[in-house]
């Protein structure tokens, strides 16, 4: 059973998207290859540009589907722009999670988002998968100007969720990020994307929140 200090204070939750609430299906060289004709060393060589130009994009610095049309143009003009772009709206939510969130802000927990995302991926996200309902609070890292190893970001993150940092847990499926927040006082716990839904309820309860 949960201890008392855990079960002591917590009044908000926050998760993080990709690896803990979704999860991209399939894989993203095998699109390159079956929708863009891209394999090998040539495809290897474009995700890295591209996955350079999201975390530029993620930390705010640069809109993601501009520098995207303008690494087309410079090395694989032949490509479909926009059949590209979707390929950042590839996501679903692991099963159950839309329902436990459900339930956790029934229970009065305050529920935030708090993310590494560019900003095309961030609208699809907040307006498409309508995590504009289902969150509380939406902290994209685009919009924050800063990503999850920056305290600038949890700082902003606390103050959007409107709640102190030793009442507020911290869900993410990366080492790094889990130990950023708890840096900035954050409750953080270190998920597992195999245990999906269930592995979430579970830090839940034994942080004194049932929602299973």
């Amino acid at each position: 059973p949960p201890s008392v200090s855990a079960m002591a204070g917590v009044r908000a939750g926050r998760l993080d998207a990709d690896g803990v609430g979704q999860f991209v299906p399939g894989s993203f060289m095998d699109r390159l290859a079956d929708a863009h004709g891209l394999a090998g060393d040539v495809a290897r060589a474009f995700e890295r540009e591209l996955f350079e130009l999201e975390a530029e994009a993620a930390a705010g610095r640069i809109p993601f589907a501009d520098a995207v049309a303008g690494l087309v143009a410079r090395t694989q003009p032949q490509l479909d722009l926009p059949r590209l772009l979707d390929t950042w709206r590839h996501v679903e939510l692991y099963p159950g999670v839309r329902e436990l969130l459900g339930r956790l802000r029934a229970r009065g927990i305050r529920c935030g988002l708090a993310t590494n995302q560019q900003d095309l991926r961030a609208q699809h996200l907040s307006v498409t998968l309508g995590y504009a309902a289902l969150f509380d609070v939406e902290c994209y890292s685009c919009r924050i100007g800063a990503s999850k190893t920056d305290t600038a970001f949890f700082v902003a993150t606390i103050a959007a969720v409107g709640c102190a940092p030793g009442n507020t847990l911290f869900i993410d499926d990366a080492a790094a990020y889990v130990a950023a927040a708890r840096a900035c006082g954050l409750r953080a716990v270190l998920h597992d994307p195999a245990r999906g839904a269930a592995g979430i309820a579970e830090t839940l309860w034994l942080h004194g929140i049932d929602v299973r």
